[in-house]
């Protein structure tokens, strides 16, 4: 990414939102605090909708897309006072705490893992193994990722599976090398772990 830092600053603009990694979304809101909130909740919108789901089928079947929509609605107005007001690495755990508010542990424990996969995944220099990790992650495809991100992303079978598997050595690189072993405990309670 220094190569595209020199670019934007030659040309006095600044990266792209959907590039910017969660801790880094708070350098931009003070100057776009709508645009990073939208971003937030674009980024974060599919995994509280699932685990929307999951709460309002427990608690109130059969759930009703209005149901869960409105759910969806809460958490994030109950996070919303909240947003970047604390340390911005802790933003995704915050968050967390107003999901279970919200819904209740349950819920939060459906998507935890892919949840906070999130926080590599915007790390990622790649930005197509970006949005394809990415979009697996927060909409929790099925068995068939490769042939579901495949027809999401109008690309050949084979090359999807080419692109997820290159995407998760990347995110198991960025997991090794962009964080220390204590900074991923503290930033995912502990749900994301080194290998070495």
């Amino acid at each position: 990414m220094p190569l595209l830092q020199t670019i934007y600053k030659r040309f006095k603009r600044k990266p792209s939102l959907d590039r910017l990694p969660f801790e880094e979304l708070a350098e931009r809101y003070k100057s776009e605090p709508v645009a990073v909130f939208e971003e937030f909740v674009r980024r974060m919108q599919p995994l509280i909708f699932q685990a929307a789901l999951d709460f309002e089928t427990r608690a109130h079947p059969p759930a009703s897309d209005a149901e869960v929509e409105e759910m969806v609605l809460k958490v994030f107005e109950d996070f919303t006072p909240e947003f970047m007001s604390g340390d911005p690495s802790m933003v995704l755990v915050s968050f967390a705490a107003a999901i279970r508010r919200v819904l209740d542990d349950e819920a939060f424990e459906a998507i935890a893992t892919r949840y906070y996969h999130q926080l590599p995944l915007y790390h990622m220099k790649d930005d197509q193994q970006r949005r394809f990790l990415s979009a697996s992650y927060q909409n929790g495809v099925g068995p068939t990722p490769a042939e579901d991100m495949a027809q999401r992303f109008q690309v050949p079978v084979d090359e999807a599976q080419r692109i997820i598997r290159d995407g998760n050595r990347s995110l198991q690189d960025v997991i090794e090398s962009d964080f220390t072993e204590d900074e991923l405990s503290e930033m995912t309670e502990g749900r994301i772990r080194r290998r070495h």
